[in-house]
Order: structure tokens, then sequence, then C-alpha cells
């Protein structure tokens, strides 16, 4: 046992020793090793260079081997990947264009924040900026309730690389603590800021900055950034006054510019006193109320994103991307063409013109007999292309953002400033600016001029029409031995604008000038300067109740109920609609049922229901418009238009409330929901009324061809007039010359219960010509049923026979 262990205790010896002496080994290896490697900065720069050319021993497969760069092969591959001729795509989107271009946006992205006390944010404010990198490129920081004062300096709210602009509040407000606005201005977005107004009262708070950044649309002239903070607790209308003073003024100045007014307006909505201002938050700020918010004069200008609550604030943070397109990349350019007349065009012209034999044409005109306009244009043909030979086209495209006061000359004086940027030489340079300057005044000096002159000028404007129109008349009636009766002569002045201007000359008529009236009766009808017609209605309402009285006596004198419907037609009714398709659609509620209450009130009197205003306004619109339809040569024929399908007319577009509700509009919507078909003048109405068990003396529309042979086309439920049962039983359009009862099958003429039944002898069927027609509406319900024309009875068989026929 002892023998084997001294075995064992020697052979680890060994081992040991064996390792000791490796380990050595190795050490002296590698210090003489990395003595013997060591390179020079020019040796190791050519390192490379003998990676390509191995001894033969050592072989590398050539699939993993570099390839030299004296290889032509790998150097046309390099090149060809550098010259593409179509670029590789790049990502859309929000956060693209802003990651590639972060102080180039259209619009500045803006971080708000309800901060409740800045000072002891700070901390947290530069660690978002450190951990997000878009927070750190966002242009413009708007903070509201600050609470900061004289106490604290500026330095203790400094953002390295922004400018900080603050208002805090002051002893005007009423409060001695809170409130205040604090605005910081990315460096690399814009350096050209100024404060152009604070304002601090008990109601609001408000700071308004104008920037002119590096790069802005050439759209916008300027960027107006305005901070809002209106208390909870401050008059809304008295807030929103204050803030509309303090934008307008600045919008007057700069029409052109965007303005951003962002901030916390709690009960306040800025767009009840900017119409055109729109908002861009539309999530909630604060619980499911949003209180922060940033509108802008430009539709869909950001996009709102929201952050955790700064510290303890219990308002979210907002962070707004732009969303807004600038026009030059919204829409295309437009090419336009303009010819250019050279030096010697204009000599080369005149001896063209001098070498032509002008006998040519006369003579040719006269051989072949050809009318005036055919020796025109041949002329005018020649001419043309005599000036095409001798001048050139010019194409040029036009960009929707480009300034109307831009002209060559500018462009001329911008392109000589970049030579002179370009040329480095700050003397040529800061001539090339100041003369470019002054050449942009003088154009757009030009450009006011020109505008201007368009509005002084009123040689060619419509006001100036109308008098010579009316000097031209008092012309004539001398001419022709008449005399115009000035005294009776009115003018009257419609103008729609908003802010109407009394500065037109008077008009005179030789040498008496004509009196201007805010309204004057034309044809029965009072027309006001505002087009409101509400004196109308009313004089037509007075006239109305004074004949009331008549009716009343006919009333009380036991008179028949036919004739008192007939001094209502003739006294009353006739005095209400009169030329009402022109004005009814366009008064008021209140004026609608003053009309209607006299009607009623008649109605009570004859004891009998009498027709709506409104019913007899729909019936006498189609009427006129089916007059129209037959007309061809009706001015307003082409206002109604098929829509492809042949059935229905396509409805008017209307911008305004008052256009809607004229008459053509009205009308195209009447037609469309009572027949929706096209009318021709060769259309039968045949007006089947049913028994008096049918509530409301509902009627079944039955619309025939001219033909008549085939079966029933169309057929519709409408009201029927409750005081005339059977009127019109049948109706015939001017154009139609005769009615013919034709024995026809109409689908269910086996059972005696249809709607309109008709005999089906095999007869030839009889004519009458328009004179023949009876008149009243007895003979005219005999005349039917002498022709085997029979009334139905029950509704909900002719429900049936309805849709039957319909299909």
């Amino acid at each position: 046992m002892a023998a084997r262990t001294d075995a064992a205790a020697r052979s680890n010896h060994n081992r040991h020793s064996f390792c000791t002496l490796l380990v050595a080994l190795g050490i002296i290896l590698h210090v003489f090793g990395a003595v013997a490697l060591q390179y020079s900065h020019s040796e190791l720069l050519q390192l490379h260079t003998g990676v390509h050319h191995l001894p033969a021993e050592y072989y590398i497969p050539p699939e993993i081997i570099r390839p030299s760069p004296e290889d032509p092969a790998a150097a046309s591959r390099r090149r060809r990947r550098c010259e593409r001729r179509q670029k590789r795509g790049k990502r859309a989107g929000i956060w693209a264009r802003l990651k590639a271009n972060p102080f180039k946006p259209p619009l500045p992205t803006i971080f708000l924040s309800n901060a409740r006390s800045i000072r002891g944010k700070m901390d947290e404010i530069r660690l978002h900026m450190a951990a997000k990198r878009i927070i750190y490129n966002c242009c413009c920081m708007i903070f509201t309730e600050t609470w900061l004062d004289s106490t604290s300096p500026d330095a203790a709210i400094e953002l390295a690389g922004r400018t900080a602009y603050r208002a805090d509040r002051t002893a005007d407000s009423g409060k001695k603590i809170g409130g205040g606005l604090c605005i910081y201005t990315n460096n690399s977005w814009c350096t050209n800021v100024a404060v152009v107004s604070k304002l601090c009262s008990p109601e609001v708070e408000l700071m308004l900055l104008k920037c002119r950044p590096f790069y802005l649309p050439r759209e916008f002239t300027a960027v107006y950034i305005c901070a809002v903070y209106i208390p909870p607790d401050a008059n809304a209308k008295l807030a929103l006054a204050q803030v509309h003073d303090s934008i307008n003024d600045s919008l007057v100045a700069h029409p052109d510019s965007v303005f951003i007014a962002a901030g916390d307006f709690n009960h306040a909505d800025l767009k009840t006193v900017l119409h055109k201002f729109h908002r861009n938050v539309k999530c909630a700020t604060r619980g499911n109320k949003t209180l922060d918010q940033v509108y802008t004069n430009t539709a869909d200008a950001y996009k709102a994103q929201v952050y955790p609550h700064l510290g303890l604030s219990d308002h979210l943070s907002l962070l707004l991307h732009p969303r807004y397109t600038p026009k030059i990349k919204s829409a295309r350019s437009i090419t336009k063409s303009r010819r250019t007349w050279p030096e010697d065009a204009i000599p080369m012209l005149q001896d063209c013109f001098y070498h032509t034999d002008w006998d040519v044409f006369r003579g040719q005109g006269t051989d072949t007999r050809e009318s005036m306009d055919e020796y025109t244009s041949t002329v005018l043909c020649y001419i043309n292309f005599c000036v095409d030979n001798v001048t050139s086209w010019k194409h040029f495209r036009v960009y929707l953002n480009r300034k109307p006061w831009m002209t060559h000359s500018v462009e001329q004086l911008i392109r000589a400033r970049d030579l002179a940027h370009s040329s480095g030489d700050p003397e040529a340079y800061s001539r090339a600016r100041a003369t470019l300057r002054k050449g942009i005044n003088t154009a757009k000096q030009q450009h006011r001029r020109r505008i201007e002159a368009c509005f002084n000028n009123s040689s060619n404007s419509r006001q100036m029409d109308y008098r010579t129109e009316v000097q031209h008349l008092a012309a004539w009636c001398v001419d022709n031995n008449l005399m115009l009766n000035i005294k009776k002569t009115k003018e009257i002045i419609v103008d729609p604008r908003k802010k109407k201007q009394n500065n037109h000359l008077p008009l005179s008529i030789g040498s008496e000038a004509v009196e201007r009236v805010a309204h004057f009766r034309f044809l029965g009808v009072t027309i006001t300067e505002d087009l409101s017609w509400g004196i109308n209605t009313a004089s037509a309402v007075g006239k109305a109740q004074q004949r009331l009285y008549y009716l009343r006596q006919l009333k009380n004198a036991g008179i028949q109920k036919q004739l008192m419907a007939n001094f209502y037609n003739c006294a009353i009714s006739s005095v209400l609609t009169y030329g009402f398709l022109v004005w009814f659609s366009s008064c008021t509620k209140a004026e609608q049922q003053a009309l209607q209450r006299v009607v009623k009130t008649a109605g009570k009197i004859m004891g009998t229901i009498l027709p709506e205003i409104s019913t007899i306004y729909t019936s006498r619109c189609l009427k006129r418009v089916r007059n129209i339809l037959r007309d061809q040569h009706h001015p307003a024929h082409h206002l109604f238009h098929l829509l492809p399908s042949g059935r229905r007319y396509r409805a008017l577009s209307a911008r305004t409330t008052r256009m809607a509700h004229s008459l053509y509009p009205q009308a195209v919507q009447y037609l469309l929901q009572r027949c929706g078909t096209q009318l021709d003048g060769d259309v039968l109405e045949l007006a089947v009324p049913l028994s008096a068990k049918v509530a409301d003396d509902v009627g079944v529309l039955v619309r025939l061809p001219q033909e008549l042979h085939l079966p029933v086309c169309e057929a519709k439920a409408f009201r029927e007039n409750p005081l005339h049962r059977y009127l019109p039983v049948v109706k015939l359009t001017p154009d139609y010359g005769s009615f013919s009862p034709v024995a026809q099958d109409v689908p269910g003429a086996e059972d005696a219960r249809v709607c309109v039944s008709v005999s089906l002898s095999d007869s030839p069927p009889s004519s009458c010509s328009l004179a023949e027609l009876p008149s009243s509406d007895t003979d005219m319900l005999e005349w039917l049923e002498a022709r085997g024309v029979t009334l139905g009875l029950l509704w909900s068989e002719l429900s049936e026979r309805v849709r039957a026929t319909s299909r």
C-alpha cells in the first residue's frame, strides 16, 4: 500500500513540473513574438495588399476570398451600384419625415403640457429630452401654469439649445400666485423670434410670438405661436373677446401667416369667435374632458399624441406632429406657354407681308364664291402661319406656391444673389442682397398698383354697366318722343356682403337724381334690398285678412259652400299665392305659418278643410317643372338632367341655403319624391279616387304612355284634394290630342275589383277630342262609366295590384 502511494505522489510531481515548463515556454514565445510582430502606420495601411497575392500553397476557396480592388469586374459592380438610375425607396409617414429632417418641418412640432410649477420639474423635462429623441428635436415647447414670479431667475429654467420666453402672472390678474406661461423655441429650428404681445387679466393670460424659421413653406410668411391660459373661474365670453382682439390684429398684419394658439382653455372654445380656426386635439387631457387644445388656421395641421403626466400634474402632456403638406408637394405644377418675339421678328414679318400677293386670296374668294367667314378664316390662317415662322414658343412651369408679385426680373436677381453667395465674396453678396431687396419691394409695389387699378377703374364694372344701360334707355326714350317719369323711378342696391359699404354714387337721369329706396313694389311683389320677403308676406296676409270679412258675411247669408269656395279661390287664395313660386320657399317659418293661419281661418268659416299652403306650392311647382320639361326652348330647360339610369333627375348643387330653397332645386326634389321618372308631354294622368272607406281620400296615380296599348307602366299612391273628391279624374296635357280608353288585358283584370278595369270587348276603341270632354266632375264620371271605366273599392286589393304592376 505504501509503495502504491509513493508511485502516485511521484507521478503527480512529474505532471506538475511538465505543466510549469509549458507555461514558461508559452510566455517566452509570446514576448518574443510580440516584439517581432510590430508594424508601423504605413505598413498597417498596406497590410491588405498582400492578402490578395498569397502563395500558391495557401488555398482559399474563390467563393469566400475578398476581391482585389484592381479587379475590373468588382470595380464595375460597385460603380453600377452607385450609379443607379432609379433610386431606392424611402420610408413614408410623419415619423420618417420628422426623423429625416427634424428641424425643417412644414409646421413646428409642439410639446404642450400643463406643468403646475415648472421649477420642480426641470430635471424631469431634461430626462424626457434625453430619453426621447422626438422630444429633444421638438421645435417648440409650451407650458402653462408655470407658477413663476419675479424671484425666479431665467437661469433656473434654462434648457440646452433652446431659448425661453416667459410671461409670469402679474397683479393685474387679481391673484398673487399661480398661472404663468412659458415657451421654449429650438435654436436649430428658429432664432428670429420676437415677442408681439403679452396679456394678463382676470379672465385670460396670453403671450404671442412671431417666428421666422430657417425653413418655411412659401405659402406662409411667418409662424405665430400663441400660448393661452384661461382660468376655470373666468368669464369665457370676456376671455375669448380679448384673445380674439390679440389674434385678429396679427392676422390683419400678416394674412398669409400660419397661426397656432395652444394652451389650457378649460371651458372656453376659441372656434366660437374665430370660425376659420380648426381643432387639432381630439383626445381627453384631464379625466374625460379635453381642456388642453391647439387651434390652427389651417385644416388638418397636426396629429396629437398623448404622453404621461408631467410630475404630479393632473393634465396629460401632448406632442403634436405636423400633418400639413406644402402646396408644392400636394398639387402638380401647371405648364404654360408664351410666345417670344426676337429682335428681328417684326422686320421679318413686315417683309413677309410686303411680298405677299393678297390678290390671290381675293380672287380665290370671288371665283369659288366663298362666304365672308371662310374668306376671313383663310387670311387669318395665313397670318398665323407667318407669325409662327418668325416667333418661338417658350414653355415654363407655374407652381401653386408662387407669389403673384414674382416676375422674371426678380428671378434674375435671385440667381445673381445665389452666384454671389457661391463665389465667397462677402461684398458682392451684400450688394446682391440689397439689390434683390429693392427689386422685391419694387415688384410688390407694382403688383399693388395693378390690383388697386382694377378696383379704381370702374369703366368695366357692373355698376358702370347698369348706369350705361340707364343712359341708353333715356336716350332711346328721347329719340322716340317718350318721357320717363323720374319721380316714379326708384333705385335699390342689393349688397350681399356682411360689411355693407354705402359709397355708391347716386344714379341720375338727365339732371335729376333717382331716389334710392330700401324696398319697392314690382308687378305686385315687394322686393327688398336684403332679398327678404317679410314685407311682401305681411302685405299679402293683411289683404287676405281684410277679405275674410266678406267670407264671413257670405257664411251668415247662408250661401252654398261651392260659391264660398269660388269666392275664396278668387279673392283670398289668389292674393296669398300670387307669385309665391318666387318667394314662398325663401320665407321664414313664421311667415309661412302666418299664411297658413289665414287659410285655416277661411276653412273654419267655410266649414271644410282647405289644402295647406305648402301643398299648393308643391303642386304648382311640379306643374311648372312639367311645363319646362315639355318646352325644350325654355331658358331653364338645361337645368334638368337625367341620370344614366334614365329614371331620376340629377339634383342641383347649392352652396347657400337661399339657393337650396329657391324654385329649381326645390322642384327637382319634389320631382324625385313624387314621380322619379321623366314626365314627357305625351303622358296621360288618370287619378282614380277610392270609396269613402279609405281614410283621407287617398287615391292612386296611374301613368299611361301615349299609345295606351301597353299595360300600366307605373302606379303610385298620393293624397287627393279633400275639397274636390273626384278632381281631377282625367287630366290631359296641352300637347295631347285625344283620349281613347283602350281594351287591354291588365294583370289581374279577371277580378272585378281592380283599380282600373276596362272593357274586354273586341270593338275598336272610340275616340274623343279635347273640346268634347265634359267639364264638370259628375259628367266626367258618367262619361268614363259609359266607356267601361269603373272605380275600385278596396285599398288592400288595390295595393296588391299596384305592387304586381310595378314588378
